[in-house]
């Protein structure tokens, strides 16, 4: 890989329901790395250039603000990007100066919102907290007692407090308890099982529908007749065929018609999906996530094999049921009526399936370093390839979930 190909990193930012509502990006090389050769101004250059300038944050962040590290020099150069878009962080290591206070009161008069990052308790930060909207709180590198501590202080500041480095459910509701409001981390990737559990009547419904939706000898007679006895199911399912961002010509009024136009295997990936929607304790950033995935691997199959597509597509979409029904996903595979290859790919990231999947699923975390990539170039796969592709699966992923 070229080391001078740079990509951007995108860690999305939730509210207290786990719903998306910001991204922080961040530069990278093509192999995941930071160069230590390549100062803050240049990496927030990078970002801002092929973010801003390239005509992207509408596809990166889709829509909404984006997180973007600068330095004390780059505060002076702010470019003309609209205040509801762009979030300014100030490093933890900058230097607070009566002139920097002077420069950060002037972005502040202009609409942007200031957030300290990485951010310690330390008394030099004061005169710049009068002025901060956010402040992002390191996590890890504070013991529970030093976090309670800091948030003690900073509750005469009015600032909204952002918990990140978060990677697990039990980080996130402590600092939740403890009055965080945002949160950056790994931890919505993440099922919180408990053992012993068992299943709520509402999801034990969704699980037997969507287990008869993948049923492997389902015909189209049995999932019209699935899909038709559930009212809710076939109202979103039409109400989604003939919605406004897939334009139809002419208006789609019966599933037997849906079936015709979109073949048995997307009709099941989207009842799927849909039925998914009535776990209305999960937070619509799954459903996105899912969708992602779905679109990445769909996408990947078509380049060497497009008879592949529709199956890789439903099982991006099955890859995150642990997320919606808290349960392992091996056991969940003992739910569902899938054949092995699938069932492997799932729980193991075995084959051209698991591949792919874990190709998404890693580059979804910017983990660039473990994707596969000696065995993506077998498939003629290269790294601006899966890029573009990555990006094009979450407008898609978007644009169906304004759909819904």
């Amino acid at each position: 890989m070229s080391a001078n190909t740079t990509l951007l990193a995108r860690q999305p930012i939730c509210d207290v329901n786990k719903e998306i509502v910001a991204y922080e990006l961040l530069y990278r090389f093509e192999d995941g790395t930071i160069n230590s050769s390549i100062d803050g101004n240049t990496a927030t250059s990078q970002v801002l250039i092929n973010t801003f300038s390239l005509g992207e944050c509408e596809n990166i962040t889709g829509g909404l603000p984006a997180f973007v590290n600068f330095t004390d020099k780059l505060l002076d150069f702010l470019p003309p990007i609209a205040p509801e878009l762009l979030n300014i962080e100030i490093l933890e290591d900058i230097e607070v100066t009566p002139e920097l206070v002077a420069k950060v009161q002037e972005i502040k008069d202009r609409g942007y919102k200031i957030a300290l990052d990485d951010f310690i308790w330390d008394d030099k930060y004061k005169p710049l907290l009068e002025l901060t909207d956010i402040v992002k709180l390191e996590v890890p590198a504070m013991t529970r007692t030093q976090l309670r501590e800091a948030i003690s202080k900073l509750a005469k500041y009015e600032v909204v407090l952002l918990a990140e480095k978060i990677e697990t459910l039990d980080e996130y509701q402590f600092c939740k308890d403890l009055g965080c409001s945002l949160f950056q981390g790994y931890f919505l990737y993440k099922p919180n099982i408990v053992q012993g559990a068992t299943l709520s009547s509402n999801k034990a419904t969704v699980l037997k529908l969507i287990a008869e939706l993948n049923q492997q000898d389902a015909d189209v007679d049995s999932i019209k007749t699935i899909i038709t006895q559930d009212s809710e199911l076939s109202f979103k399912l039409l109400s989604l065929i003939n919605s406004a961002e897939l334009r139809r010509s002419v208006e789609v009024t019966s599933i037997a018609t849906a079936v015709a136009l979109l073949g048995i295997t997307r009709l099941k990936s989207w009842a799927t999906m849909l039925a998914m929607t009535k776990l209305e304790d999960k937070p619509k950033s799954l459903l996105a996530i899912s969708l992602q995935r779905a679109y990445f691997c769909e996408h990947v199959a078509s380049i060497f094999n497009e008879k592949l597509a529709e199956k890789f597509y439903m099982i991006g979409m099955l890859s995150c049921l642990d997320l919606f029904f808290d349960i392992s996903i091996h056991d969940l595979m003992k739910k569902l009526p899938l054949d092995e290859e699938s069932k492997e790919a799932l729980t193991e990231y075995r084959g051209l399936l698991g591949l792919i999947l874990k190709t998404a699923t890693l580059y979804e975390k910017f983990k660039l370093l473990d994707v596969p990539w000696a065995q993506l170039r077998e498939l003629g796969l290269t790294q601006n390839d899966v890029n573009t592709i990555f990006i094009d699966s979450h407008v898609k992923a978007n644009a169906m979930i304004d759909s819904l």
